[in-house]
């Protein structure tokens, strides 16, 4: 069996080596990671990662400006 590699794609929202968070989608769900630590990662279920991806893109999860 041949292993999956994950395209891994940077937040448009990170900055350049501060914050940088990447994205990949895996056969089972979603991949979480830091690109300055990316020997390890996060993974969520395809249901979970569709409701977290949700909950972004409605603006539910920003930070509140001080």
């Amino acid at each position: 069996m041949t292993p999956c590699v994950a395209a891994w794609r940077k937040s448009t929202r990170s900055e350049a080596f501060l914050n940088c968070v990447e994205l990949a989608w895996t056969p089972t769900g979603l991949g979480i990671r830091d690109s300055k630590n990316p020997g390890q990662k996060v993974d969520i279920s395809e249901s979970s990662a569709v409701r977290f991806l949700a909950f972004l893109s409605a603006g539910l999860g920003e930070r509140p400006r001080m």
